[in-house]
């Protein structure tokens, strides 16, 4: 269709939503009177473009009746069906039998030149943009002046992204890592957006929180960018978690089940976390007391592993017609607000879908595998909205919704500050104020003791008692209380895991032996499977180790290889005149096994293999002091680096040569954790240490060490002063050294 068509349709929209709107109460507004021919059967949700997630919507028909499916301009038909896993004739049969919804997330006129999507427009689908511009006017009679200003707010900024410092200290800022995968949709890898991209998607987000009347939630998020450069990152991951939870049920979902990223929880658990240290109160923070008011729900399920079919005519072929009615029952109990029967529909809800996903597994296990799409999705049942608010003030129910909540069920932490608190008054006008929401998982659950069959672990009921066990237990402290590290470690698993392991043909033919390409095929996908490999690399980030126990089993001439991953804290190698000789690893029992170093593959992909805990403890201590516990925790290697630090700067007058060891020692340490900054500083303190003892040449050496270590990697303030007094100290002992020789 050409412009002046496309054009005309936004017209059109636009005033049937202008009439709707002027027939609508103000006191009792409903987001379904603007959808009055959308004919959604409940239960349903949406497969929302602005949703990241790797979900197709037909993967989602055996679970839900309809789904609300968001058409966005993608430029040609192939793009399209990799991206919605159907063709569009598919797509609007789906519609005839009334299995789908088709809606547009932006103008018609976005549309122009895509011819191929035509068959889809001359449906003349809803326009969810115009629709809410219009809706949030009745919400909030500011709505037009609030949003001009936001599109004010960011024109022709410029926004800092990430942290430069600790790039220079050898971390990724977490949010700049959560931003790049939210912006990128949990796929496994990363796209190259622009800052321009971002504010982008900010903007968004800021408008869809305004048309659903929590411009009190952007006038917080307005803080973090306003405060000096601002920081886009933390913007946008924040107003995309929060967008997810209080914009998108209403406006995407238009009152139906929500599903919302797991990962978006945890950000604003972080959130949470990050606000209740006093400094960051202080700081750009401290009007953040009005959003930890929200109610974002609290979990009454244990989380449910379900298997989604791999192509839409298996979709079709099955309904759960059991999760289906639960969750409508589920979905009347929260309306209703019958707290009696919540927890029975909960648990009806589960059984259902656990049943259901079995299902979908065995249809799977019929067919030849895909890699291409998501294998199964963890999820978990929420609520979200006043109805949570009122059962968690009711004496009865509070204990149950502490037993059975995410955080203790699921990943057992039970920081204070995830408790529920009271919801903010206002929205009054919806009336839907309750919601049930799915937390999902792309890529299967992780705990830090996996009992699934579908991997296989060794494991015991006893640990080792050593030094080692202990910081393992630190690190699975620190990894059950951060959020965002359970979700640094989650998308740094799914980036190196990627699309799964690939074979390379290395032999001397010219052409692959088939057949034995076929059998290692075979062999991967049963014992290298990609949960596997996931979890395998999830334990190597956090404990910065990861075994498997290699098993041959003959079968006559035959010999097959399997594997078991061992968890760290029950192996230990052990030594024979310093030579590793093989390892002790304690049986389900208890009992301690002794194994040739042969039959334990220990994986070291690099040379610099680190649990994620001891890399980034420096800025967790910074973040949550609380928390990390500085003064009663095993010694992790930050600690022994400053420690080492301390004793040098203290000895430096006293003895040359213990000053001088420690600083070596501590300077070891700052490489090995990629510290820039620190490994300069330490360099810098060893010249300083020589010119003390009038060892100029050594000294100019050890200037001129961190001079070139930092070349290219100043990026901040701190790393610019730095250089600037290292250049002095570099032009004083030439100095001292040229006047020596005259």
């Amino acid at each position: 269709m050409d412009l002046e068509v496309l054009s005309k349709l936004d017209e059109l929209k636009a005033a049937e939503y202008g009439r709707i709107k002027k027939k609508v109460k103000e006191n009792n507004v409903d987001i379904l009177d603007f959808y009055p021919d959308l004919d959604l059967i409940t239960p349903y949700t949406s497969s929302n473009s602005a949703t990241s997630n790797n979900i197709k919507p037909y993967q989602l028909l055996p679970f839900f009746k309809t789904i609300i499916v968001d058409v966005i301009p993608l430029p040609n038909e192939d793009l399209f069906e990799r991206y919605y896993g159907v063709s569009v004739e598919e797509l609007i049969e789906l519609e005839r039998k009334e299995r789908a919804v088709i809606r547009l997330p932006g103008l018609y006129s976005h549309y122009k030149g895509l011819d191929y999507l035509d068959p889809i427009l001359s449906r003349r689908p809803h326009s969810s943009f115009l629709v809410n511009l219009v809706f949030g006017s009745l919400i909030n009679d500011k709505i037009v002046e609030q949003s001009e200003e936001i599109e004010n707010f960011f024109k022709e900024k410029d926004f800092d992204f990430g942290n430069n410092v600790s790039m220079e200290m050898g971390m990724i800022d977490p949010l700049v890592l959560v931003s790049s995968d939210i912006i990128t949709g949990n796929k496994p890898y990363l796209g190259n957006f622009t800052n321009n991209d971002y504010i982008k998607f900010t903007r968004n987000n800021f408008l869809k929180l305004n048309y659903a009347g929590y411009n009190n939630v952007n006038r917080f998020i307005k803080g973090i960018l306003d405060a000096g450069h601002g920081r886009l990152d933390w913007a946008f991951s924040y107003s995309s978690a929060y967008a997810s939870f209080l914009a998108d049920p209403l406006l995407n979902s238009l009152n139906g089940t929500h599903m919302v990223s797991y990962n978006m929880k945890e950000i604003l658990n972080d959130l949470i976390l990050r606000t209740s240290n006093e400094t960051l109160k202080k700081g750009f923070l401290s009007k953040s007391s009005e959003i930890l008011s929200y109610d974002l729900g609290r979990t009454l399920s244990e989380e449910i592993v379900m298997h989604l079919p791999l192509n839409i005519d298996d979709a079709l072929a099955f309904d759960s017609e059991g999760a289906i009615d639960a969750l409508n029952s589920l979905e009347k109990v929260i309306t209703d607000k019958n707290s009696d029967e919540i927890i029975e529909f909960t648990s009806t809800l589960q059984n259902e879908l656990s049943e259901a996903g079995q299902i979908v597994e065995g249809m799977r296990d019929a067919k030849e595998k895909h890699t291409t799409n998501i294998s199964h999705i963890s999820t978990t049942i929420s609520l979200l909205g006043a109805g949570a608010a009122y059962l968690s003030e009711d004496p009865n129910i509070k204990p149950i919704l502490y037993a059975t909540s995410l955080i203790s069920k699921v990943i057992g932490s039970t920081v204070k500050t995830e408790s529920i608190q009271k919801l903010i008054e206002g929205v009054f006008k919806l009336n839907k104020s309750d919601h049930v929401l799915f937390l999902y998982k792309n890529h299967g659950k992780f705990s830090i003791t996996p009992k699934t069959r579908e991997i296989r672990v060794l494991n015991s009921k006893k640990a080792y008692s050593d030094t080692l066990s202990m910081k393992y237990d630190y690190y699975e402290y620190i990894y059950k209380n951060i959020p965002i590290l359970r979700v640094l470690i989650d998308i740094t698993a799914r980036m190196i895991v990627g699309k799964g392991l690939s074979l390379k043909y290395t032999g001397d033919d010219e052409v692959p032996d088939t057949k034995m390409m076929e059998m290692l095929e075979k062999w991967r996908d049963e014992n290298l499977h990609d949960e596997l490999i996931i979890l395998q690399m999830k334990y190597l980030l956090l404990y910065g180790k990861s075994f498997f126990l290699k098993t041959v089993i003959k079968k006559g001439k035959k010999r097959d290889i399997k594997l078991k991953m061992i968890h760290p804290k029950i192996i230990r190698p052990f030594y024979k005149n310093r030579k590793l000789k093989g390892y002790k690893i304690l049986n389900e029992r208890g009992d301690e096994q002794l194994f040739r170093k042969d039959d334990i593959v220990d994986f070291k992909p690099t040379t610099r293999n680190i649990s994620f805990v001891e890399k980034y403890i420096y800025l967790f201590d910074e973040i949550y002091p609380i928390i990390t516990n500085k003064e009663n925790r095993p010694k992790l290697l930050y600690d022994i680096l400053f420690e080492d630090m301390d004793k040098a700067g203290i000895l430096s007058h006293q003895s040359y040569g213990e000053s001088e060891a420690l600083f070596l020692n501590s300077l070891k340490l700052a490489q090995f954790l990629e510290n820039w900054l620190w490994t300069a500083i330490i360099l810098m303190s060893i010249g300083d240490l020589n010119r003390q003892y009038n060892s100029n040449e050594k000294a100019l050496e050890y200037y001129l060490k961190a001079n070139d270590h930092i070349e290219g990697k100043v990026f901040s303030g701190l790393m610019e002063k730095i250089e600037m007094d290292l250049n002095n100290r570099i032009i004083e002992t030439q100095q001292i050294l040229w006047f020596k020789k005259t």
